[in-house]
């Protein structure tokens, strides 16, 4: 070993270390002692100072070179050494004095890590609080952005409300007129559409080419057996253009529409009589019967017209002849009365009047005493019909202006002359919907649906007047069921109306509400019993069924919406499920904070539900952090809890559990 000052603060040590690799060479330097270790070699070296050295100084070099390990240590204090190690002790005593010297070496190290330790949780709460004091400026930053933007948006919003108001009003107000029945609705659709129902398609014979086999009624299979085929089955006698014989023949039609008016079928009855009139034109029966078909579906326009057909052919033959044909001259004799009674119901009591006084005059045998006595009873009546027509078009007009009261009195009267028509009672049941007197309103519209139920079944191939009016009954009918919370037979109703007109968005709409509400109702119910389930303790029974409720709700019912989602969290909370537990809590609280951004929705609504919104937030807030205690993310919780306590600083529970993060953050 060579040993030598290199000035008064070095000491330069050299060891003859043969070759090694420096990897294999463990050294450590104390104030009093150095330890050498060769492990290739199997040797340790101790040197022992007579005077402290300065072990932790970065000045200290260790190099091997030619087989020779050469430390450069530098001295606590500077001067010249008489001798590398103190020469009076005793070998124990520089043993016990170098134990002492790597001790005390020990103990700064450990000190030394300690102090890094805690520089290190220092450091890191000290990062921690800058990033929530910015975070905390971001979001107040944010939150003042939003609120000048919902601002600005509710002045541009609200500027024109007024206008929106009033349009709204003229909307409705149209919209009211609409429901409003008067008798130019039936002459107006009836002028527009004249063949509603399309006539039948008549059959023809269609020629299929194909290989004939040699047997034609025996199976291929079997055709190689020398038995006699089958005989072919016989061909119906055809008509001309192709047609079987019995249903080209218009008085078989004429007959075969007899039946459907017997059975009640008046379209399908409509549907035979226009198949034997185009087959025989001159087949007067037929379209006799067919005016009384039209009749018995509210379609007078069609009706008119047939009993005109039956007038102008009666009246182009001679006297004697129609006279001499006592069948005729009763069917003309029945087309003048049915078309003034078709007048009569179309509003038209003056010309009703003159043909009905026409007819009784008329000195034809055919008219009876028996029809005279029924023209006077119906002349007798028609003052009746004409006065209570005047007052339903008084209500009329007093209901499109608005003048429910006046309207009401008008159609009260209406009634109490006559016994009415089915366009009184029906706007009548409007005005009551309006009034919001939904059992008189109810009451009303199945009066006259049963009225109307005794011509017969309405369809989507009805007459488009007849049609429209029952769907508009059906329709309000829907809405009492709604309002008096009758949704079934709700459903029902408007479901029976889209039969009848099945692309009306009105009905959609309506339809769409009533599922709605039953959707809701069946949440209800099933949250009930996911919630006695949660009190049982039965939190893995639970889970599903509102898991099942929360498909099934809408984000728009925001409180029930967020109710289910916080008993969500908290089954998974009991079932230790705390990932899940934060990502339900982070759902909520996404949907509670988007609520709040919805300007339009924010002035409409009420303080205690913003209040129930908050008590929302602070149960997420809480839960959540709860969580994060439990999956060690210690910061995040405490974050949670502080601004939970922001939006309820009186809260003493979210105070303590705030103060126990503290306690274990140190």
């Amino acid at each position: 070993m060579c040993i030598r000052d290199r000035d008064t603060n070095t000491l330069f040590l050299a060891f003859k270390v043969g070759t090694v690799n420096k990897k294999n060479i463990d050294i450590e330097i104390c104030d009093l002692a150095l330890k050498v270790n060769l492990r290739e070699k199997n040797k340790v070296i101790f040197v022992d100072f007579l005077k402290p050295v300065d072990h932790s100084n970065k000045g200290n070099t260790i190099v091997v070179i030619d087989e020779f390990l050469k430390l450069t240590i530098i001295k606590h204090e500077g001067g010249k050494w008489e001798s590398l190690s103190p020469q009076d002790l005793s070998k124990d005593d520089l043993r016990k004095r170098r134990d002492e010297s790597f001790a005390r070496k020990e103990e700064e190290q450990r000190k030394l890590l300690e102090k890094k330790k805690d520089l290190k949780i220092e450091y890191d709460r000290y990062a921690t609080t800058e990033q929530m004091r910015l975070d905390s400026q971001e979001r107040e930053l944010i939150a003042g952005r939003k609120a000048a933007e919902k601002q600005k948006a509710e002045d541009e919003i609200f500027r024109d409300l007024n206008e929106r108001a009033e349009f709204k009003k003229e909307k409705e107000k149209r919209s009211d007129d609409n429901d409003i029945f008067g008798e130019e609705d039936l002459v107006k659709e009836s002028e527009i559409i004249d063949n509603v129902v399309p006539g039948v398609r008549a059959p023809t014979a269609m020629k299929l080419e194909f290989t004939e086999k040699i047997f034609p009624n025996m199976a291929t299979r079997e055709t190689h057996f020398t038995e006699a085929p089958l005989p072919k089955a016989r061909k119906p006698v055809t008509g001309a253009q192709g047609e079987k014989q019995e249903t080209g023949n218009p008085l078989f039609l004429k007959e075969k529409g007899d039946n459907f008016m017997k059975n009640g079928d008046f379209l399908s009855a409509i549907n035979a009589y226009d198949s034997a009139q185009r087959r025989d034109p001159n087949l007067i029966e037929a379209i006799s019967n067919r005016s009384m078909a039209h009749m018995r579906l509210f379609d007078y326009e069609s009706a008119i017209r047939d009993c005109e057909v039956i007038i102008r052919f009666t009246e182009g033959m001679p006297k004697e002849q129609r006279e001499s044909d006592e069948k005729l001259e009763k069917m003309y004799i029945k087309a003048r009365l049915r078309k003034a009674v078709c007048l009569t119901w179309k509003g038209l009591a003056d010309e009703a009047t003159s043909q009905l006084k026409a007819l009784a005059e008329d000195p034809s045998k055919q008219v009876t005493q028996e029809i005279k006595a029924a023209i006077e009873l119906e002349l007798s009546n028609l003052k009746e019909r004409i006065e209570a027509n005047r007052l339903k078009l008084l209500g009329d007009r007093a209901l499109m202006r608005g003048d429910l009261a006046d309207a009401e009195r008008k159609y009260e009267g209406a009634l109490n002359v006559s016994e009415g028509s089915e366009q009184v009672l029906a706007n009548l049941s409007l005005l009551k919907l309006k009034k919001g007197e939904f059992v008189r309103s109810l009451a009303l519209l199945e009066r006259v649906l049963a009225r109307v139920a005794k011509f017969g079944r309405v369809s989507s191939t009805s007459p488009a007047p007849h049609r429209r009016f029952v769907f508009k009954l059906l329709l309000r009918q829907a809405r009492c069921l709604l309002e008096l919370k009758s949704l079934r037979p709700a459903l029902d109703a408007v479901n029976e109306a889209l039969t009848l007109e099945e692309n009306d968005e009105e009905a959609k709409g309506l339809k769409r509400t009533i599922d709605k509400e039953l959707t809701l109702i069946e949440i209800e119910e099933k949250k009930g019993n996911a919630v006695q389930l949660l009190k049982n303790g039965e939190w893995a029974q639970a889970l599903p069924i509102f898991d099942e409720c929360i498909k099934k709700s809408a984000e728009g019912e925001v409180l029930g919406y967020l109710a289910l989602l916080a008993n969500k969290a908290l089954c998974h909370a009991r079932l230790q499920q705390h990932d899940e537990v934060t990502a339900t809590c982070l759902r909520g609280l996404t949907l509670i904070r988007s609520n709040r951004q919805r300007v339009v929705s924010l002035a409409k609504v009420a303080k205690d539900h913003d209040e129930k919104l908050k008590q929302h937030e602070i149960r997420f807030l809480v839960r959540r952090a709860h969580a994060y205690v439990q999956l060690g993310q210690a910061y995040s919780a405490k974050s949670d809890l502080e601004e939970a306590l922001k939006l309820d600083p009186s809260n003493n529970e979210i105070k303590a559990d705030i103060d126990g993060l503290k306690q274990a953050l140190g």
